[in-house]
């Protein structure tokens, strides 16, 4: 009997999405792994009670909590204190964490690129979004030969309320050309996974006030990681 070959050699990473500022009620639940990835909607549209320092303290406290070797950020459209201040700066105030912004980092041995951009849709909560043409460019500079994809945005019609908050020009990207493994996501708060075309996508957004939505997945590789 001919089966899969067994590979000795294990990236483990911790997905979670859309916290909302209800992040301490995660920190007991999640497991250690060695990548953790936050893909956005760490914070509310309290933005205007708290300077911008204060809430990149919360999230650097809670970063700095957390066991994994690698922690990613990405920011979501709830992250309006970032608004207009660049990732040099947001990353000076969060040295607990790797932030990523159409940026491509390899972390245990995966090529993972972040990128946090949505559509506009009209929506309060407007932080990192651009209309149709400008949205579009940004994929474009996403690499063709990663291993994790990280967005906020779904792709459209993949968990993504059924086209309601996915992005056309995402899916575009992600199904003609980038085609990675594995994409995480978050924003339609409606978390799954789905295997689509031998890529896994997993929207791992929380319900309010409801119980996180946590993913371990388990990568394997053929040689050992290098870091």
């Amino acid at each position: 009997m001919i089966g899969f070959p067994l590979l000795p050699h294990r990236t483990r990473i911790v997905h979670i999405s859309d916290t909302h500022q209800v992040h301490d009620r995660f920190l007991p639940i999640i497991p250690d792994g060695d990548i953790f990835i936050h893909s956005g909607d760490f914070f509310d549209l309290n933005y205007e009670e708290q300077s911008f320092q204060e809430e990149m303290s919360q999230l650097n406290t809670f970063m700095g909590k957390l066991p994994h070797r690698h922690k990613i950020f990405v920011a979501g459209n709830h992250e309006i204190c970032l608004n207009g201040i660049s990732r040099d700066v947001i990353q000076r105030e969060l040295p607990n964490a790797t932030y990523l912004q159409d940026q491509l980092i390899t972390a245990h041995g995966l090529r993972i690129y972040g990128s946090p951009w949505n559509k506009d849709r009209g929506s309060p909560a407007f932080a990192f979004v651009l209309p149709q043409e400008d949205i579009k460019k940004r994929w474009e500079q996403i690499p063709d030969d990663i291993d994790v994809l990280v967005t906020h945005s779904p792709p459209a019609h993949v968990l993504d309320w059924q086209g309601a908050l996915g992005c056309p020009e995402l899916r575009t990207a992600v199904f003609e050309r980038v085609r990675p493994p594995l994409h995480l996501f978050g924003h339609a708060h409606g978390p799954g996974m789905s295997l689509v075309d031998k890529m896994l996508f997993i929207n791992g957004s929380s319900p309010y006030a409801s119980a996180p939505y946590i993913s371990v997945i388990d990568y394997y590789h053929q040689k050992p990681p290098s870091d």
